[in-house]
């Protein structure tokens, strides 16, 4: 970051600005949470809007998402920059080694996942979603695991409570 007057300004080393930088009026941060029960306090969901000033503490995701967009739309016609600390991608070849291409080839990979989440992922208003199921049947797709940290409960053979242990490929050898 660099500043300029009281605005925050991303520099052009970013490769997203144009010459005079990319100025946000309204920054949005969220610490996401993945509670699967209402939770205040440690281990749930904070919104920080600036330059308001305001940290709020939410319970559920839907909660959130609703003060993050409502935050939005109260900011209509400023420039709005929102940070999350979620995964919004995947290794490249991820939609293609889970099969997930199949007949939309022709679009973009991350959209083939994309769809596949949301179709497949459910997420209640109370924190309770589907995860780890969601997570598991990929790696069945996969043929082995390549997501794991679910909990005691939920752990299975296509599913570990721990990262496996990494596989060595041997590129360019006889053996």
């Amino acid at each position: 970051w660099a500043r300029r007057s009281t605005r925050p300004v991303l520099s052009d080393r970013t490769g997203l600005s144009d010459r005079r930088g990319m100025q946000a009026d309204v920054i949005v941060t969220v610490d996401w949470s993945a509670a699967s029960r209402p939770k205040l306090g440690a281990d749930s969901i904070w919104v920080y809007e600036w330059p308001a000033g305001t940290l709020t503490n939410l319970s559920t995701r839907a909660a959130a998402e609703r003060v993050v967009l409502d935050t939005i739309l109260a900011h209509e016609r400023s420039r709005v920059l929102v940070g999350c600390d979620v995964s919004f991608g995947y290794p490249a070849g991820t939609a293609a080694n889970a099969g997930l291409l199949g007949d939309h080839a022709a679009e973009p990979p991350w959209l083939a996942m994309w769809r596949h989440l949301a179709a497949e992922m459910a997420d209640d208003g109370r924190n309770v979603n589907s995860r780890f199921e969601v997570a598991a049947a990929l790696n069945r797709r996969f043929g082995k695991p390549r997501f794991w940290g679910a909990p005691h409960s939920a752990g299975s053979q296509w599913l570990p409570r721990t990262k496996p242990p990494i596989e060595r490929e041997l590129r360019g050898s006889a053996a």
